[in-house]
């Protein structure tokens, strides 16, 4: 027979675990499932349990049988609020150094011409994930893989111990980098359109914001509304670890099987439901290009690396206090991801619009001349975007577009769809052409495919003299 019992004090996945593990040693009872999302733990057993053993048990673990109260919307504890006014002055000194350092265009001419620019901003990303959700999904495997290695062989020294810690986050990097060209080519041969990347760029903005909410603590009630690794997940992956840390794979003279079994793992983290690791594979797909995806995935897995590989030290050291306010000014960077994601999102729905009848121009642009009946519209594209990003033509007279690229970032894949333009790669030193003939007098945007940077068109309704 299968009972459920409404549970106090579950908050994540491990509690399931703790509880599952707690009333499975009650007799009579073959199997326990314990769900945070719900409040709840189904209980089969092969005969009626008193409910009042099912009571201790809980207690016995931490919890305790009842249906727990209904959460605020808003929390009351004022070091909340203290600490994500902490977050977001935080978010405010980054949003400043971007702007006044121009980080992408510093780090294009640092590279000499390589992927930057867009890349900076997933490399950011990849470290906000490593020291917020990618730390309780991706960084408990890599603390578990590290326990039972020294539990194995307590006096493995700390060079022993950090190779580990190593193996799994290079398995990790290698494996995001080759199945991010995979997701490239796969993007390319699929030919997803800009309203699809506006829309998976949607959904990784409301997982990212309601994954930050969560860990600002401000909304009790909305933390339950977080996506969460199923428990289900969490015991396969504790029975991986534990055939691969048994019998010939703990022998302690084949160390190297120690260290493939934990970059296997690393690499298994690719398919983990982490909002972050996500939102980075969904912009892979979208840029439609195995070179740009893959690098993308790398630099973001490089990015988790510094949260990782302090996990078993600055993680493990600040306990109470600390650890929860460490986790609420992430959470306030992470909804400010989101909120910028969702912007661009907007952005890239926006350019596949009709054209709006708003004209505020008079004349052509200063980027745009007249040449043998053909309106020549020059621009540049460098990492920081597009300019002149405002032009101005005349209504029905061909257009040939010319954008010269200085630089890799995400103004390189170019989406225009009123000039036929979905998902062009800019290359550095070469000069794109297209050509369009406007007909259709208003105002029209175009962006690159992340709709971080964009401008705009205005089609005259008067046409070209003579």
């Amino acid at each position: 027979m299968t009972v459920t019992y409404p549970v106090t004090g579950m908050t994540c996945a491990s509690c399931e675990r703790r509880i599952e593990r707690s009333l499975s040693k009650l007799d009579g009872v073959t199997a326990a499932t314990a769900s945070n999302q719900k409040g709840t733990v189904q209980v089969t057993s092969q005969r009626p349990l008193d409910p009042e053993d099912i009571a201790l048990a809980l207690i016995d673990s931490g919890y305790s049988l009842g249906k727990p109260p209904r959460k605020p919307w808003l929390a009351k504890d004022r070091s909340i609020w203290r600490d994500s006014a902490i977050g977001f002055g935080i978010v405010l000194m980054i949003v400043l150094a971007f702007t006044l350092l121009d980080i992408d265009q510093a780090a294009s001419t640092l590279t000499s011409g390589r992927i930057s620019g867009g890349l900076a901003g997933v490399a950011l990303l990849g470290l906000t994930a490593g020291f917020s959700t990618c730390m309780v999904t991706v960084g408990g495997l890599a603390l578990s893989m590290g326990a039972r290695y020294s539990a194995r062989f307590p006096a493995a020294n700390a060079r022993a111990r950090w190779g580990i810690q190593i193996a799994f986050n290079v398995g990790r990097i290698m494996a995001f980098a080759a199945l991010g060209a995979v997701l490239g080519s796969v993007g390319s041969a699929v030919a997803i359109s800009t309203r699809m990347v506006a829309a998976l760029l949607i959904i990784a903005a409301v997982a990212m914001a309601l994954i930050g909410i969560r860990l600002t603590e401000l909304s009790p009630r909305m933390a339950r509304w977080s996506p969460t690794l199923p428990g289900s997940w969490g015991r396969r992956v504790h029975a991986t670890i534990n055939r691969w840390t048994s019998g010939d794979n703990a022998d302690s003279t084949r160390p190297v099987r120690w260290w493939a079994a934990t970059a296997a793992l690393g690499a298994a983290t690719f398919f983990l439901p982490c909002a972050f690791t996500q939102a980075a594979q969904m912009l892979a797909f979208a840029s439609g290009s195995p070179a740009m995806a893959a690098a993308l995935l790398a630099v973001f897995a490089l990015g988790t690396a510094p949260g990782l590989l302090t996990v078993a030290g600055v993680w493990a050291t600040r306990t109470g206090i600390g650890a929860a306010r460490f986790a609420r000014i992430a959470g306030v960077i992470v909804v400010a991801f989101a909120l910028v994601t969702s912007s661009n999102a907007l952005s890239l729905w926006r350019s596949v619009q009709p054209s709006s009848t708003t004209i505020n121009a008079t004349k052509i642009s200063d980027n745009v001349t007249v040449s043998n009946g053909v309106q020549v519209m020059r621009m540049e594209q460098n990492p920081g975007g597009y300019s002149p990003a405002h032009s101005v033509v005349h209504l029905g007279t061909p257009v040939r577009w010319e954008i010269t690229s200085s630089g890799y970032g995400c103004a390189s894949i170019l989406i225009a769809p009123q000039a036929g333009i979905d998902g062009e790669l800019l290359v550095p030193g070469q000069t794109f052409v297209a050509e369009f003939t406007p007909t259709t007098p208003g105002t029209w945007e175009y962006t690159c495919s992340m709709g971080m940077v964009g401008g705009t068109v205005t089609v005259l309704p008067t046409r070209v003299a003579g």
